[in-house]
């Protein structure tokens, strides 16, 4: 992440992820700024109901008001010694999402900066950030209407504090140190249950939820770093600026996250799973609901890293030649958190009665994770080389290449979860309710008899489904203070009815890591980008740039058939990995299903799990041969301001595709994706839901032109490939001789076929200087989004066709998605921006 605010740098690290800031500071003359920006729904165009019934919508998303404003100030304190600079900006955000619901984020910033130089050899610098984000409505969608509203546990905001000295020692040798601490903290709450009362319930048939769990992070971060310069222009004949270093930091994560009650009910069933007349044709009743229970997702992981680092670069001639070469350690730590089940939220009096409680906190009780330090480390080497030449010596014709081979920075929960206790993490439990039904009553037709109904959980209305045959089981046995889940189902159903903890224990157990091997460390990145940039004119540079990646060193983390435990798998006394060797062919994707769109995938294989291969907990941390390619190339032009305009611009083309080796379990999908291309999903958050992001092209401009009495005019263009759709549904097979794998999702085409509409934007600006004095300005300046007013659809939900169920009896059903290829985002249409800003 980098932002750009003018003067010096801090760079500290934040999960992994560098932060690159650049802030003004204060000087010798008082300097005084300041901006004003609004936008309006008054400034907006429309789009017609027309245009919105293309999309399936009846709103769309648009802009209520928007206002950016805020001033610095920076001077001295003491002339050429010591120097203040500050800020203040707030940016004030109501717009609606596609859903029409208000979404309204409040951003502000402070920024404050002391600057030191009291001897001319040192400089000194603290900084201190606080930026405090509240938002109305973050994330609401068509499946999540309300949204969340979040917030900041500092007053002020998320703080960033940097401490740096440099050290001038004669000509050649600069020395600095620098102290960083931030804590990106904050708070996720459902909007429309800010106390966590309410039940979360989930309409299947219409994927809808109603409220939701909270979600509470502190992201705490502390950084050290020493670092040396040394200049030398006559080392061994040659000029050398050599850079070396060592870092320490620790960054960690709690996370707080939770259901009311832990507790979540489906309502409006889109699946039937209970048989009850043994015909092998399931069937779903009215007004029957399905619960689950999860464990508290209430974690602390922490990571400490070392690094060092030298490089030198060198000038010789022509030649300019990077040497550098990178190490860095990383290791996870686990510390001591608790996790609740059944606790003391209001909605276990509200919908179940005192003695299911009861049996269902004896039966999943909470636990706490100590602290654990384990034996796994990330030791990565990351070497660079880069060459730069000027091909003929007039400096007009730059040929570079660089290459590098690096590692990532190991998240804070990315190596850590391999080594939390069974029953901390991912425990949980579900089951059928129908209220009014003892358990056993049915009338002629086979459908149960339902008496009075009270909207209580009581233990015989509550039942799970056999795997294998999907007939009802009883949730519990006994009553009163013998009541306890049932023994059948907790010998027979784990992996199906409840995962992850061991019935009735409350302390932790060992790991279900059982093999973690040591080369199964940080991914590789093998990079090799060349670039000619060449100068045309005077004020015209061109360049063509070329980059190819090879990301390959994946782990993953297939479950595991441990030898003698969870039936003995083992070939000749090893453990079994369930990979792509243990599915086999279970059937095929129909030729055709009514109303459906099967696409590519007609008549394909899809597999699943062989007969005999259960269910087993225990899991493996190990590499894989899969691997990533990546390739671009960039046209880039440069015409600088002469003669009163100036503009740059770039076109891009790229491709990357994923290749599987043994890094994968079901190979149904294959077809669709080995070789393919490969798009990460990204982006749900603020009111979007995830998109796979990826372009093959990309076309960027902007230019100004520079007009009689101080007026500018200049503009943006962008466009791009639209990103990509994926095409699949849900296959059940009742049939299937495995009750442990019978649901596989199949692709119905090949990854990237469908993809969104090309995105295109043209934005225009009209700006006024007015000059006071011999250094103040003021600009008034309007600007134009969306000029075309183009209601391009930016994000859809995926092509989920829906499920095809293959009934034990060989009939078949269909149930479809609610929210197949909706719209989720379109353009905002054409707005004006009124604004001015000022500099003293």
């Amino acid at each position: 992440m980098n932002v750009v605010t003018g003067g010096a740098d801090v760079s500290v690290q934040t999960g992994g992820v560098a932060l690159n800031m650049v802030t003004r500071r204060g000087g010798n003359k008082v300097s005084f700024g300041g901006r004003f920006y609004l936008t309006d729904s008054k400034f907006q165009a429309t789009y017609s109901a027309e245009k919105l019934a293309g999309y399936g919508l009846t709103a769309y998303n648009k802009i209520n008001n928007i206002k950016d404003y805020g001033f610095n100030v920076g001077g001295p304190i003491v002339k050429d010694k010591a120097w203040l600079w500050g800020s203040y900006g707030v940016q004030d955000i109501s717009t609606l999402a596609v859903t029409g619901t208000l979404v309204k984020p409040l951003i502000t910033d402070y920024n404050f900066k002391l600057n030191l130089q009291l001897v001319p050899s040192n400089r000194f610098e603290a900084m201190l950030i606080a930026g405090a984000k509240q938002f109305l409505g973050r994330s609401a969608s068509q499946s999540f209407p309300e949204g969340y509203d979040q917030d900041s546990p500092y007053h002020f905001g998320d703080p960033i504090l940097k401490i740096q000295d440099e050290q001038m020692f004669g000509n050649n040798l600069l020395v600095s140190g620098k102290f960083a601490w931030m804590d990106a903290s904050f708070q996720l709450i459902p909007h429309s249950d800010p106390d966590s009362n309410h039940l979360v319930i989930q309409d299947s048939a219409n994927d809808i939820r109603y409220d939701n769990w909270y979600y509470i992070t502190t992201r705490p971060m502390y950084d050290y770093n020493l670092a040396a310069q040394y200049y030398n222009d006559k080392l061994f004949g040659v000029s050398h600026e050599i850079k070396m270093g060592v870092e320490y930091s620790s960054r960690r994560v709690t996370t707080d996250s939770s259901a009311p009650g832990n507790l979540m009910k489906y309502v409006n069933l889109n699946w039937a799973d209970i048989d009850r007349t043994g015909s092998g044709n399931p069937v779903y009743t009215t007004d029957m609901t399905y619960w689950l229970l999860y464990a508290q997702y209430n974690l602390d992981y922490s990571v400490k890293q070392m690094s060092a680092f030298l490089q030198d670069t060198i000038s010789a001639g022509r030649f300019n030649i990077m040497v550098g070469l990178r190490y860095d350690h990383q290791t996870p730590q686990i510390n001591e958190s608790t996790c609740t089940t059944v606790n003391d939220n209001a909605v276990w009096s509200q919908y179940v009665a005192s003695d299911v409680q009861a049996a269902l906190r004896t039966f999943m009780p909470g636990m706490t994770t100590p602290n654990i330090k384990p034996e796994y480390r990330w030791n990565v080497f990351s070497p660079r080389l880069g060459i730069t030449y000027d091909l003929f010596g007039t400096g007009k014709t730059i040929l570079k290449l660089s290459g590098a081979i690096y590692g990532d920075f190991m998240g804070t929960g990315s190596a850590s979860y391999l080594f939390t206790p069974y029953g901390v993490f991912g425990a949980s439990m579900n089951w059928y309710w129908l209220d009014g039904w003892d358990g056993t009553s049915y009338d002629g037709s086979g459908n149960p008899v339902i008496g009075a109904t009270d909207g209580i959980l009581q233990a015989p209305e509550m039942f799970v489904t056999d795997p294998a045959t999907s007939l009802p089981v009883a949730l519990f046995t006994g009553s009163g203070s013998s009541l306890a889940v049932n023994p059948y189902i907790v010998n027979n159903y784990n992996g199906n009815w409840y995962s992850g903890f061991e019935a009735g224990s409350s302390t932790p157990g060992p790991s279900r890591y059982i093999r973690v091997d040591s080369n199964a460390a940080s991914n590789r990145t093998s990079e090799l980008l060349l670039t000619l940039d060449h100068e045309l004119l005077q004020d015209f540079s061109v360049g063509l740039s070329a980059t190819y990646r090879k990301y390959d060193h994946f782990t993953w983390n297939p479950y595991i058939y441990a030898d003698g435990a969870y039936g003995d798998y083992s070939i000749e006394g090893e453990s079994v990995l369930r990979d792509y060797n243990l599915y086999s062919v279970a059937g095929q994707i129909p030729s055709s299903i009514e109303g459906v769109d099967l696409g590519e995938g007609a008549g394909k294989d899809y597999y699943l799990l062989t007969p005999g291969y259960g269910y087993t907990p225990y899991r493996a941390h190990v590499r894989n041969t899969n691997y990533e390619t990546f390739w671009g190339l960039d046209l880039i032009f440069n015409k600088r301001l002469s003669n009163k305009w100036m503009m740059d611009g770039s076109i891009s083309y790229m491709d990357q595709k994923y290749y599987y080796g043994d890094g994968y379990e079901n190979p149904s999908n294959l077809w669709a994706q080995d070789g393919k291309l490969y798009a990460p999903a990204l982006g749900s958050a603020s009111g979007k839901i995830n998109q796979y992001l990826f372009s093959h092209w990309m076309l960027k401009l902007e230019g100004l032109y520079q007009l009689p009495y101080d007026f500018n005019v200049s503009f943006t263009f962008n466009a791009r490939a639209g990103h990509i759709i994926p095409h699949y549904m849900a296959i059940t097979n009742r049939q299937w001789g495995n009750s442990y794998s019978r649901s596989v999702t199949s692709y119905l085409d090949v990854f990237g076929s469908s993809k969104l509409p090309n995105f295109y934007q043209l934005n225009l600006r009209l700006e006024k200087m007015i000059k006071l004095g011999d250094t103040g300005k003021i600009y008034l300046m309007a600007d134009i989004f969306n000029v075309f007013n183009s209601s391009i659809v930016n994000r859809r939900y995926d092509m989920n066709e829906g499920t095809y169920y293959i009934n034990a009896n060989g009939t078949t059903t269909f149930s479809s998605y609610a929210n197949n290829n909706m719209v989720n985002e379109i353009l905002n249409p054409r707005v004006m921006r009124l604004g001015v800003r000022f500099q003293f």
